[in-house]
């Protein structure tokens, strides 16, 4: 590991993979260990951040300030990243990645970064897609592609086939196949388009208008925007040569369609004329004759429809004698054959996934009667073949490139991410001249190699690479048969009816995976081999792909990477809901023997962290870290090559050109200090669940898992390829080398239905071994390859785990093991003994509690509702000109809800018998329509009672309050976000089934926690997630002689003597969080005893410091400077008699000023013993403030409460130094420049940023006080 030491400076990192005891590197410390590492954080602890260079320019002299500010302020790491220019401001030049010019910045970074101390991440894309400019059209990802015409047999075809979709001017042959048609179907269309299409989150088209000419009756063409006369929605059908049509069958969505339309004929594309106009009811289907006509295109004009978003599920011209094609297909076949990512849609992916329509089952074709005609097809496509008698269907199938742009680069493609040729064309295009460099100017300096995130599909409208050169011989080797006969269902067909059908999809998407995987393992071996390794966000997880496997390709990667952006719209919940993007980094990272999970962290609008500040960020970085993360790369530090600020930005956290960097130190220590205790040892949970063999193999939310885990307790997801290669058994429990050990196997419902019956067959062996496995049987195998001798297999095992029985519920023991079915987890875990591992219980002071609400829920989903989500919303209009002073909201549901306001996440709850109260930020109020939305999820396996039961409570500055209770009147419903109606209400507060829950003012606080082990230490972080004190006790499953608090905000570690332990051997402790605080509770062995005491003393104010102040401003910022001012240099001070809200005060340049500036003052202190813990304490601060008492540097604050600690001894009776230094954003700076002509502004900025500071106004800033000492009692 030291050989590669020689270059000097620049951190080495070890390969922390699978099979390497990583465990003896971080050691197990002892508890005075662990309080010097925290107090001051040091190496893998700190965090890293993506330091990020538009138009891959960089300036060596800003390099090097670059580094040398983060290095001074605590970062870690850098992750190297570029971009075509995306600041808004000109660059002097913009070398191509790989260019000459590009190999000198790019030699100096490295060198910079070594000399600087940096552990170096570069990443080998041009842009954040997969790709550069070096991946050709041919080099690309690549998508199967079909055409079909139609014979009419028995005849002699000579004749050019028609060519499928071609992209970039390249389509390559693959096969050729033909069926005999059962009926007279009418032809399909070699293209169908639209130019009004419903669109997703990044343009995805999850309703495209392919689908109104599949045959199926429910899927749907959706458009964006409603049709009128004078714009109608307009669906073109273009057919490889002319066809005579006589009439056409349009049908619509029930309760929707066309209500007025136009049949349209004409050949060049351009001009069309009408042969039809006809009225359609809502949902009808109908049939419209015409004049005969032969053409090319036939286009259908909608001018009216029955609702504003059309919902077409079926047009098709018809010839004389046709009939239409309308039976359900393959239900969600666009996702089922990989050809599509999730993206925001549909709602569960793992039940789509497994879903079928009900009814009789339908089939197209038989895989039999399917001729091979690729021998017929000459090189010109040209088709030679003496078709026998009946009508057949010849289906041309291709592949053509994706076409997905390597976004923000400058230029060339996303790389074939399904060969191993795509691997190593990158990594010898870009990994081995890095590697080159780094040996020319870093002295062989070891670099890791990043790739982004998984992205593919945004860039395209959401589809996804299909096919490889290679595929074929792929699919053949990993399915053990030949694809050729099932290819028809690549083309919408059924084929042997549906089972069969799902069958041969579920095997297509898993050699798309299978092959992904191998992608990101060859990537690692290469990255291995040249240098340091790999990190990726390569199982990118908050689009569950229904290709890929996402733990097993983290598996892959040598440091995993996650994803997660700070809340701002209603897209954030994306990334904790049906997968969770954290958990199933943190997940891949352990089962695999990995010990650093990292993530691009705290991803904001493109320019919205100019104007926030960290102490925004706390509740998102704190749950992060308590699903897994333990090493923060932030997003982002863009490179600085000027000196005119705020500078060159896109996306930042922060920068150097900060206003508020002077004082980002402590920010980035509180960073560094969670990530040193998160770190050690392992990680605790009682649950391993098995997320199945299905597409979509990524870790659910907590609030989605099924069968549910409750409170308390914590899990991993894990895979097949960790349980049958990497588990064992011992004492019990699932155990993993070099990672957790669980007490439980839990099989996710419904991904585990269908299992692999060597799956299974590997989990009997773990159960005899003395495994607990909770779950129901599966009941299929997956696949088309040996289905009966697989299907046998599958049964002989589940009836020896489950008996061959049907009994719905069970407890049987199976060798040393026992299988669970039929019961929840709480009951399980009940009966089995297994205390939650953080148990707690607290009394919330003030609670708009639940008076006048009433239960409701979807109307739709009856007495007996199915195990769903669903949506709620209501609306609460706040007076114009009146502030709100409170906001509390107390709400719970039947099973779990998250409920959001304005789009920010208040509270959740998971237990209907504990209402949550929480208190609202008035600042996310404001005058005119504010958004309550609640989503609730009925968990169970089986449908049962469900309701939300919720009230808000407003109150404004006159004494008003408003209030809005749950209830029909004021809120809605709905199952998809689409369709929304009045919530039905379930009854009144008190009624059956769940009775008086609110008549208690105590229960369980629900904390954001995660819980380590090294050796016979425990460490436990809790996080409050309210906007309000919460003091609670937490009963921890742990227990020692030494109990301690680490305070991560300042570093502090002291004992909490109050505490006891139970006859089962948890202890509880009394613990006091402010609102958003986060605490470490360390429960270890250590010489000594605990004094005697409170946990928390109350605090009393011993002095309050007036002033006056002296306040130095920066002159540079300040503008008008005042004209009372005393001028120094470039320093600006002030007289402040009392302390006052910069944006308020009489001086304009005060007004408009950001950056930081400096109080002083002189105080007397009364007698204060000095064992006496004192705090001085800054009332509030807008935004971050540097305490400096007589010539002690106390640190920086930079959240409420806004205080430090003062030393004990430090104070003196008289004459005590006060220097304060506060720093805001460059929100009022920005505001005040806008009203200057651009030539007079003091700041320099792009993506208008002037203007939009001027929309948000002057915001408060400055120390707002009162300053005071407070003594703990």
């Amino acid at each position: 590991m030291n050989k590669n030491q020689g270059a000097a400076g620049l951190t080495v990192v070890a390969l922390l993979t699978a099979g390497m005891v990583w465990a003896a590197e971080a050691g197990t410390p002892s508890l005075e260990e662990l309080a010097a590492g925290f107090a001051t954080p040091t190496g893998e602890a700190k965090p890293w951040v993506y330091w990020w260079f538009q138009g891959g320019y960089g300036d060596p002299g800003g390099m090097a300030r670059d580094i040398a500010a983060m290095k001074e302020k605590g970062i870690g790491g850098v992750m190297h990243m570029q971009t075509i220019n995306a600041s808004g401001l000109p660059l002097p030049k913009e070398p191509r990645m790989l260019s000459p010019d590009w190999d000198a910045w790019f030699g100096q970074m490295l060198r910079i970064a070594r000399e600087g101390g940096m552990t170096l991440s570069a990443s080998i894309l041009d842009g954040w897609a997969h790709g550069g400019w070096w991946v050709g059209k041919e080099d690309g990802a690549k998508q199967l592609v079909h055409a079909e015409i139609q014979i009419d047999g028995p005849a002699t075809f000579a004749e050019p086939l028609p060519q499928p979709l071609t992209r970039l001017d390249i389509y390559r042959d693959v096969v050729v196949v033909a069926y005999r048609e059962k009926t007279r179907c009418p032809p399909s269309p070699l293209e169908v388009t639209a130019n009004n299409v419903a669109a997703g989150y990044c343009d995805e088209e999850n309703w495209p208008a392919a689908h109104a000419a599949d045959g199926d009756p429910e899927s749907y063409w959706r458009t964006q925007k409603p049709c009128a006369p004078g714009a109608p929605a307009l669906l073109e059908f273009r057919y490889a040569r002319p066809v005579r049509f006589a009439a056409a069958f349009v049908a619509g969505m029930p309760e929707a369609g066309p209500a007025e339309a136009e049949i349209q004929v004409g050949d060049d594309g351009k001009t069309f004329r009408p042969v039809a106009r006809f009225t359609l009811q809502a949902g009808e289907r109908k049939r419209v004759a015409f004049a005969p006509v032969e053409t090319t295109r036939v286009r259908l004009a909608v001018f009216r429809g029955h609702v504003p978003d059309l919902k077409l599920a079926e047009f098709s011209p018809l010839r004389e004698g046709d009939e239409p094609v309308m039976r359900p297909g393959i239900k969600w076949w666009d996702f089922k054959s990989a050809n599509r990512a999730w993206w925001v849609w549909p709602p569960n992916p793992y039940e789509a996934l497994e879903e079928e329509y009900a009814g009789p089952d339908v089939s197209d074709l038989a895989a039999s009667d399917v001729l091979d005609l690729t021998p017929h097809l000459r090189p010109d496509g040209r088709l030679d073949w003496q078709a026998p008698a009946g009508r057949w269907t010849v289906l041309r199938f291709g592949w053509t490139p994706l076409a997905e742009p390597a976004r923000m680069g400058s230029g060339g493609y996303e790389v074939d991410i399904l060969s191993t040729k795509g691997a190593n064309l990158m990594m010898d295009s870009v990994a081995k001249r890095m590697r080159a460099l780094s040996v020319a100017h870093a002295g062989g300096a070891p670099i890791f190699f990043h790739t982004d995130s998984w992205e593919i599909g945004a860039g395209c409208k959401g589809l996804q690479p299909t096919w490889t050169e290679d595929f074929r011989r792929q699919f053949q080797k990993r399915r053990g048969y030949d694809l050729l006969p099932y290819l028809p269902a690549m083309a919408r067909r059924v084929v042997d009816g549906r089972e069969t059908t799902n069958r041969f999809l579920r095997d297509y998407r898993d050699t798309v995976a299978d092959l992904l995987a191998d992608y990101y393992g060859h990537l690692q071996r290469r990255a291995r081999e040249l240098s340091g390794g790999v990190n990726s966000e390569s199982g990118y997880g908050s689009y569950p792909h229904p290709q890929m496997d996402g733990l097993k390709v983290f598996g892959r990667s040598d440091r995993p990477m996650a994803e997660f952006w700070h809340p701002f719209g209603q897209y954030s919940d994306n990334f904790l809901t049906y997968v969770d993007v954290m958990r199933t980094t943190a997940s891949g990272t352990r089962i695999y023997g990995n010990r650093f999970v990292q993530a691009e962290t705290l991803t904001y609008h493109p320019w919205a962290g100019l104007f926030a500040v960290p102490s925004q960020y706390r509740r998102t970085l704190h749950e992060a870290w308590a699903r897994g993360l333990n090493q923060a790369v932030i997003h982002k530090y863009t490179h600085q090559p000027f000196e005119e600020k705020p500078g060159t930005l896109d996306y930042d956290i922060f920068n150097r050109h900060f206003s508020w960097w002077p004082l980002s130190d402590g920010f980035l220590a509180y960073l560094g200090r969670c990530q040193h205790l998160l770190q050690q040892g392992e990680f605790v949970a009682d649950a391993a669940y098995f997320v199945g063999e299905g597409a979509s193999r990524f870790v659910p939310g907590k609030d989605y898992l099924r069968p549910s885990l409750p409170a308390g307790y914590d899990y991993d997801g894990i895979n097949a390829e960790v349980l049958l290669t990497r588990a064992s058994v011992k004492d019990g429990r699932l155990v993993l080398p070099n990672g957790p050990s669980y007490r439980y196997l839990v099989l996710c419902d419904p991904q585990c239905s269908t299992m692999e019956a060597t799956t299974l067959r590997g989990i009997r062996k773990l159960v005899e071994q003395g495994l607990t496995l909770v779950g129901g049987r599966p009941t299929r195998t997956p696949g088309l390859a040996a289905v009966a001798e697989a299907e046998l297999q599958l049964k002989t095992d589940a009836d020896a785990l489950w008996g061959d029985a049907a009994a719905e519920q069970g407890d049987r023991r199976v060798g040393e093991g026992r299988v669970v079915w039929g019961s929840g987890m709480r009951d399980i875990l009940a009966a089995d003994g297994v205390q939650p591992d953080v148990e707690t219980t607290a009394i919330q002071a003030t609670r708009a509690g639940l008076a006048g609400a009433q239960w409701v829920w979807h109307a739709s989903d009856g007495d007996n509702p199915p195990p769903c989500e669903r949506l709620f919303r209501a609306t609460v209009e706040i007076p114009a000109g009146r502030q709100v002073l409170d906001a509390r909201v107390s709400m719970t549901a039947d099973n779990g809800f998250v409920f959001t306001l304005n789009d920010s996440e208040i509270c959740r709850g998971d237990n209907f018998h504990h209402v949550v109260d929480a208190r609202c930020s008035e600042n996310l109020l404001r005058p005119g329509r504010n958004v309550l939305h609640v989503r609730a999820v009925n968990g169970g396996e089986a449908p049962n009672p469900a309701g939300l039961i919720g009230r808000l409570v407003i109150t404004l500055d006159n004494g008003q309050q408003i209030e809005c209770p749950t209830d029909p009147a004021s809120w809605q419903s709905s199952a998809d976000g689409d369709r929304w109606t009045p919530a039905r209400s379930v009854g009144p507060l008190g009624c059956a089934p769940w009775g008086p829950i609110d008549t208690r003012r105590a229960g369980p606080a629900r904390l954001a926690w995660i819980h380590r082990r090294a050796a016979d230490t425990d460490i436990y972080f809790l996080a409050n997630p309210l906007d309000q004190p919460l003091q609670v006790t937490v009963t921890l499953r742990a227990a020692a002689n030494a109990v301690r608090l680490f305070d991560p905000l300042d570093g502090s570690v002291r004992d909490l003597p109050e505490r006891t332990v139970s006859a089962d051997g948890r202890a509880a402790v009394p613990l006091q969080f402010e609102p958003e605080q986060a605490l470490f509770v360390v429960l270890g062995n250590s010489p000594g005893k605990s004094g005697g005491g409170r946990n928390f003393p109350p605090l009393e104010a011993a002095a309050e410091i007036p002033g006056p102040w002296k306040v130095t401003f920066d002159a540079s910022w300040l503008e008008p400077l005042p004209a009372s001012a005393a001028i120094n240099d470039t320093k600006v001070s002030l007289d402040f008699t009392r302390l006052e809200d910069w944006s308020r005060h009489a001086e304009a340049g005060v007004k408009g000023y950001s950056g930081v500036a400096t109080y002083r003052t002189t105080f007397d202190a009364p007698d204060l013993p000095v064992e006496q813990q004192t705090f001085l304490d800054l009332g509030t601060v807008k935004e971050m403030a540097r305490v400096v008492l007589n010539g002690r540097d106390l640190g920086v604050t930079w959240c409420a409460p806004w205080r430090v600690r003062v030393p004990g001894g430090l104070l003196k009776e008289r004459g005590n130094d006060l220097v304060i230094s506060v720093a805001n954003t460059w929100q009022n700076r920005l505001c005040a420049d806008h009203e200057l002509p651009e030539g007079e502004r003091l700041t320099r900025v792009g993506h208008q940023l002037h203007a939009e500071a001027a929309k948000r106004g002057l915001q408060p800033a400055g120390l707002l006080g009162p300053v005071r000492l407070l003594c703990e009692q």
